[in-house]
């Protein structure tokens, strides 16, 4: 009989296990049972990139400092669409979501402070005709990558321009939409103001006069059952590096260079780098 007992609780176990597993990635425990700290985020050039192992970014670095103040371990989870990462902390799959995201309306998500403001800028090519006003976009068609804010901005602004055409890309992040764009590829890209700002120096030839939705306040977002404790330590963090000079500073690292250099410079350096940079390579 004991035999059978035994047997029959490793088989309950067996089950139970294959039913975690059947429902995809466990569900982190509270924090403070916690020794990690789980972050969903994506790649791009104002969160995250990845060389080898090798890891970098605005708010990676901003995300790592959280962690060591809260004394966890940063455990990454990376994904490829903001809308894969609202999904997600629906579900409780992390403790916050970290993507260069807006506060949103959702009622099953909270919003953080906000560390940064932003917005959402229609690109075209230089030689383009400037649409000027949101209401010359009927008739248009503009790029955004699917599921991201832009996408939702875009979905929005047909109420009051049902003839705005959108084309959302799967396969093409922000920097491949503004490449299509200065290429001449695509008239137009709804794209986040910093990495416009950030790509103003690979892209040179873009122009960006039309902002949709004015500041956007950027922020980390909650299941809307985190604990209470996680949401108020999240708020002294960052008005602690606001407050003591790191945020400003993590700030000038990764888009400093954007206030240094005018556009001839910029485009003076990509000249001499096509011209003078092959007569050096073996």
């Amino acid at each position: 009989i004991a035999q059978r007992i035994s047997g029959m609780r490793w088989l309950s176990i067996f089950l139970l296990a294959g039913l975690l597993a059947a429902c995809g990635e466990p569900v982190p425990p509270p924090l403070a049972e916690s020794r990690e700290l789980v972050v969903l985020m994506r790649e791009g050039p104002t969160t995250l990139t990845q060389e080898g192992r090798k890891r970098s970014g605005f708010e990676y670095e901003l995300v790592e400092l959280f962690a060591q103040e809260l004394g966890k371990k940063l455990r990454l989870t990376v994904v490829r669409r903001d809308a894969e990462i609202i999904d997600r902390l629906k579900a409780g799959k992390a403790h916050l979501g970290a993507a260069w995201l807006g506060p949103g309306s959702d009622g099953e998500l909270i919003a953080g402070p906000s560390f940064f403001t932003s917005g959402n800028i229609v690109v075209q090519n230089e030689l383009a005709l400037a649409f000027g006003t949101p209401e010359n976009l009927g008739g248009q068609t503009l790029h955004v990558v699917a599921g991201s804010r832009q996408a939702l901005a875009l979905r929005a602004l047909q109420d009051t321009v049902p003839e705005l055409k959108i084309v959302e890309h799967t396969e093409t992040d922000e920097f491949g939409l503004l490449e299509r764009v200065a290429a001449e590829r695509d008239t137009a890209a709804l794209i986040d103001r910093a990495v416009v700002d950030i790509a103003s120096n690979f892209f040179p030839q873009l122009q960006h006069e039309l902002s949709l939705n004015g500041d956007i306040p950027i922020t980390w977002l909650f299941p809307v059952r985190s604990d209470p404790e996680l949401l108020q330590r999240a708020r002294e963090f960052v008005d602690r590096v606001r407050g003591d000079g790191t945020l400003a500073r993590l700030a000038d690292r990764y888009f400093g260079h954007v206030d240094r250099l005018k556009q001839i410079d910029i485009v003076h350096f990509i000249e001499r780098v096509r011209t003078v940079l092959p007569l050096y390579r073996a």
